[in-house]
C-alpha cells in the first residue's frame, strides 16, 4: 500500500489537530506537524498528538505571518523533515490545522493506490488575464508582510512598495502564475521541486518581499511541466468556498464552514474541506464523521465548489 505524508501547518487548537490526525491515522499514513513559532503552547500540541502513530512534531519552527515568505519557509521546514525521515513517500498532502477529512481512509487510499497524478489548483488563462494588474503588483512591487499588522498597514498607507519599485527594478519571474497553497503531490513533483530549489537557490530569493509567495512559488514551477509531471491543475481535492451559499457577516475569505454548508461539501470532488473552526464548525464535523465511509464515487461529483 502506498505511503502518504500529511504535512500540517498549525497555529492553534491542539485538540482539533488531534481530531484531524486521529481520523487520518493509519499504518501507511505519516504526519509532519509544524506549529507556528508565535504559538506559545507547543507542549499542548505535543501532548495532544503523542499517542498518534507515525507522527513527527517539528523542532524547527518558523514565525508565520500572513502573505509573507515565512509561510513558504514553514513549508520548506516540512519538506526538510520529510527528506530527513528517509521514507520513500508516494504522495505528500499539504493541509492546515483547519482542514478536515471527508472520506474514509480506505476510500482515500483506494483513490491514490493506482494513481500517479498530482492534484493542485492553478489559475487558468482567463483568470490570469483578468488579474494581470494584481499579478504585476504581487510580483514586482515590494511587500513586507513578515511582521506585525500595524507595520504592514503603515507600509501600505505610504505606498512604500510602489515607491521602491521605481528605484529598484525587479528581475521578471518567468511564467509567473497563482493558485492555491494546498496540494496533493505525487513524489515526482516533490522530487522535481526539491531538485530545482537545490540547483537554483536564487529562485526562492526572488520571491522574498512579494505578496503571498506561497500561492505562487511552487505552482509557477509546476505549471510549465504539467504533462511531464502528470499534474491536474484544476482538481485540488479540497473544498474551499470563496463564494458563500448563504449570508455571512465575515468578509474574510475563505470563510469558516458551518453545518449549513454540509450538502455542498459532501457533494464536492474533495477529500478535505476548509476552513473549519473547533467551535463554529462543531456540528458540521460531527455530521461529516457520521457519513464517513458511506459509498462515494468521486467521478460522479462536482469538482471543488
Amino acid at each position: 500500500m502506498k505511503k502518504h505524508a500529511f504535512l500540517i501547518l498549525a497555529h492553534k487548537s491542539p485538540n482539533l489537530i488531534r481530531r484531524i490526525m486521529k481520523v487520518l491515522e493509519s499504518d501507511n499514513h505519516y504526519f509532519f506537524l509544524h506549529v507556528d513559532k508565535k504559538t506559545p503552547n507547543i507542549e499542548d500540541f505535543k501532548k495532544a498528538v503523542s499517542d498518534i502513530k507515525n507522527t513527527t512534531v517539528l523542532e524547527k519552527r518558523i514565525s508565520v505571518f500572513h502573505a509573507g515568505i515565512s509561510t513558504t519557509e514553514a513549508e520548506l521546514a516540512l519538506f526538510e523533515a520529510v527528506r530527513k525521515s528517509r521514507i520513500d513517500f508516494d504522495y505528500l498532502h499539504l493541509i492546515s490545522g483547519q482542514d478536515y477529512p471527508l472520506r474514509s481512509n480506505e476510500q482515500f487510499d483506494e483513490f491514490f493506490e493506482h494513481n500517479t497524478t498530482s492534484y493542485v489548483y492553478i489559475d487558468d488563462k482567463t483568470l490570469r488575464n483578468s488579474m494581470a494588474k494584481n499579478y504585476d503588483r504581487s510580483a514586482n512591487e515590494y511587500h513586507f508582510n513578515h511582521t506585525n499588522k500595524k507595520y504592514v498597514q503603515i507600509y501600505e498607507k505610504l505606498h512604500l512598495g510602489r515607491l521602491l519599485r521605481l528605484f529598484y527594478r525587479r528581475k521578471p519571474i518567468d511564467g509567473y502564475v497563482g493558485g492555491w497553497q494546498w496540494f496533493s503531490w505525487n513524489k515526482k513533483v516533490f522530487n522535481f521541486i526539491m531538485d530545482y530549489l537545490q540547483s537554483h537557490p536564487d529562485y526562492l530569493q526572488r520571491f522574498d518581499h512579494t505578496a503571498s509567495p506561497d500561492e505562487h512559488i511552487f505552482v509557477t514551477l509546476i505549471n510549465n511541466h504539467l504533462d511531464e509531471l502528470d499534474v491536474a491543475p484544476e482538481d485540488p481535492l479540497r473544498y474551499i468556498s470563496w463564494h458563500p451559499h448563504r449570508p455571512i457577516n465575515d468578509s474574510y475569505r475563505p470563510f469558516i464552514l458551518e453545518e449549513v454548508d454540509y450538502p455542498f461539501i459532501i457533494d464536492s470532488r474533495a477529500f478535505f474541506c476548509r476552513k473549519i473552526d473547533e467551535r463554529l464548525s462543531a456540528s458540521l464535523l460531527d455530521k461529516i464523521d457520521a457519513q464517513r465511509g458511506e459509498p462515494y464515487d468521486i467521478n460522479k461529483h462536482t469538482k471543488f465548489v
